[in-house]
This record gives structure tokens, C-alpha cells and sequence, in this order.
């Protein structure tokens, strides 16, 4: 086999691999978002596609819910184009909370009472999804 054969060879087979041609494989995957369904295996480059925000999720007005293949064979989008929604600040009379991140679809808080007073009900509650809106799972009292 001379010289030109094997390089004809190694070409095609450069050809053949995933990304050679410069197309994105299947969309990337996000907690937040899903992308269009359905997806396909693979993607010519500079196609664009529009993210859906999940249930809990909404979408950040600053950022572009699209995703795009670049020349180099990745996707490129904007981190964490939709963000949590927020269930609010609980009210607890005699009362108050107490959390480490935010407010947001998942997160968790903590109630203390005030002098005199102790928490009937678990002392904890998380931000979980009820129908298409966010709310606490729960909100004890003080007594």
C-alpha cells in the first residue's frame, strides 16, 4: 500500500468520527431546562435550538434560553438560563426563618420561635412544586 492510500484511509476514517465534520452530537442535558423533543442524534453546526424552563423553573430575562452548535463540535448557552422560583417569605407569627442559599424551587429553611414560644410542627421546610407554582411543603406555628 503506498503512501497516498493510507493517507486516503486515515481520512475517511477521520470522516467517519462523531464531531469530524464539525456537527454536535444530542443536546446537552440540564436539572432546569429541557430541550425540544424530539432530539436527534446529531446536529450541523450553527443549528440553534430553544430550551423549555422545567416545572419550578422560570426563565432569567437576562439570559437567552437557546443553545447553539459551535464550528468546534460543543454546544454554547448561557448558565442557568432558567433559575428557580421563589416560594416566598413564609409568615409565622412570634416567629421567624432561617436559610443558607435562597428562597427558590428546592431550598430548604428553618423556623425558631421567639421567647416563650416553641414551634409546633416540623421545625424545617422545602420549596416544592404544587401544580405549575412553588410553595413550602409546610409552615409550622408558634405557640
Amino acid at each position: 500500500m503506498d503512501v497516498g492510500t493510507v493517507l486516503l484511509w486515515i481520512g475517511a476514517a477521520l470522516l467517519a468520527l462523531p464531531g469530524a465534520c464539525g456537527d454536535c452530537g444530542e443536546p446537552p442535558r440540564f436539572v432546569f431546562a429541557e430541550p425540544p423533543i424530539p432530539t436527534n442524534a446529531s446536529y450541523p453546526v450553527w443549528t440553534v435550538l430553544r430550551y423549555r424552563c422545567r416545572p419550578g423553573y422560570t426563565g432569567d430575562v437576562s439570559k437567552s434560553p437557546r443553545v447553539t452548535c459551535l464550528p468546534n463540535s460543543t454546544w454554547a448557552s448561557h448558565p442557568d438560563f432558567c433559575i428557580g422560583k421563589s416560594c416566598g417569605h413564609p409568615e409565622i407569627p412570634n416567629g421567624d426563618f432561617h436559610f443558607s442559599t435562597n428562597l427558590q424551587f428546592g431550598a430548604t429553611i428553618n423556623f425558631t420561635c421567639k421567647a416563650g414560644y416553641r414551634v409546633v410542627g416540623k421545625a424545617s421546610a422545602q420549596c416544592v412544586l404544587r401544580g405549575s407554582d412553588v410553595d413550602w411543603d409546610h409552615v409550622p406555628f408558634c405557640q
